[in-house]
């Protein structure tokens, strides 16, 4: 059981990286999306950097 969660979660983790991070792959988000993730970077850092 504990084999073919991780092989689950790698095949999904490995999915939606090659899906969003490949050049070839052509993924159109909403615009509503494309502005909010404007804004995960900084919140992102902002996340690492305060604690």
């Amino acid at each position: 059981m504990s084999w073919l969660m991780i092989l689950g979660l790698a095949a999904i983790v490995f999915f939606n990286r090659y899906y969003f991070l490949e050049p070839s792959v052509k993924v159109k988000l909403p615009i509503l999306m494309n502005k909010m993730l404007n804004y995960s970077a900084p919140c992102l850092l902002t996340a690492i950097c305060i604690p």
